[in-house]
């Protein structure tokens, strides 16, 4: 059995006490002995922005990659008083660093033009510059494709996908087979994320808190939710994620059923990493009304 440690847990006045141990911790947070709570705020990603008060401007660069001209470029945004609204730039281990910017000029007293002219002469560190593409009143960049994370390609799944994907299938197979098509949809990619990230890390089955981890470095950077904390017990681990995805939309369209998807991934990623059969259960889910989703996977004897 890999779960080696039996935890008696206490809930009084938002304090996890752990007797066993006799270390007192915050609610949230357990692994690693260290607990705190998190901020968070958004970001942009991509290159797809609106220019919704008509005063932006894009500009993609070709640069010498070379220490300082990220400073060079910016320092050339605010001396002209333009406030950068994305600046994102490709992979900077290869000779030439593609970057595309978005200026805002509401309060600047030079033109676009100006500003283009000046960055033309400067040769050390700009090779070529030019205005980004633009449809109506949104910029975006042709040249930064594809999108990679950690040196896989990603597809960015927005809220469009995330609606059509759920009440779509809803609509034409009903809930029921929706939702076990989503679980076993989820199951398959559970396996994939072990056999991308995990396996060939050497991560440990009865290392937890390193699985726990990198599973919130996944979620977090695929924009799937975040782990706000994790218990585990001699059978059972507990999992709460905040702002899963899968249950936003939910909660935003109504109609809540809490998740398939997502649950089918803890499913086939920790059937994988312990060989073992294990039962996945939500008992807690945003889109009705709790504070974070609760996952509990319970090892089947």
């Amino acid at each position: 059995m890999y779960f080696l440690r039996k935890i008696k847990l206490i809930y009084k006045q938002n304090l996890l006490i752990i007797l066993e141990w006799g270390i007192v911790l915050p609610k949230m947070f357990v692994g690693k002995g260290v607990t705190w709570e998190k901020e968070s705020r958004t970001y942009e990603i991509g290159t797809f922005v609106t220019d919704r008060n008509k005063n932006y401007c894009s500009l993609e660069f070709i640069v010498n990659n070379r220490p300082g001209v990220i400073f060079r470029i910016s320092q050339k945004f605010a001396e002209k008083n333009i406030n950068i609204v994305q600046f994102i730039h490709s992979n900077t281990q290869e000779e030439n660093s593609a970057i595309f910017v978005v200026g805002d000029f509401t309060d600047s007293k030079v033109s676009p033009e100006e500003l283009l002219d000046e960055l033309r002469r400067d040769s050390e560190y700009i090779l070529k510059v030019k205005f980004a593409d633009k449809t109506r009143n949104i910029y975006y960049s042709s040249h930064l494709f594809p999108i990679t994370l950690d040196g896989h390609r990603v597809v960015l799944f927005g809220p469009a996908d995330m609606h059509g994907l759920i009440y779509g299938l809803r609509k034409n197979l009903g809930v029921v087979m929706t939702n076990s098509l989503l679980y076993h949809l989820g199951y398959g990619v559970g396996e994939a994320i072990y056999e991308y990230y995990f396996k060939p890390k050497g991560y440990s089955p009865e290392n937890l808190d390193g699985i726990m981890n990198l599973i919130d470095a996944i979620l977090v950077s695929y924009g799937w939710g975040k782990l706000k904390g994790y218990l585990f017990d001699e059978n059972k681990i507990i999992v709460d994620i905040e702002d899963l995805w899968e249950c936003e939309i939910q909660k935003k369209i109504g109609t809540p059923q809490g998740s398939s998807y997502f649950r089918g991934v803890l499913g086939g990623f920790f059937e994988t990493i312990y060989n073992l059969k294990m039962d996945i259960k939500e008992t807690k889910c945003i889109s009705k009304g709790d504070d974070s989703c609760r996952f509990e996977i319970t090892l089947l004897e």
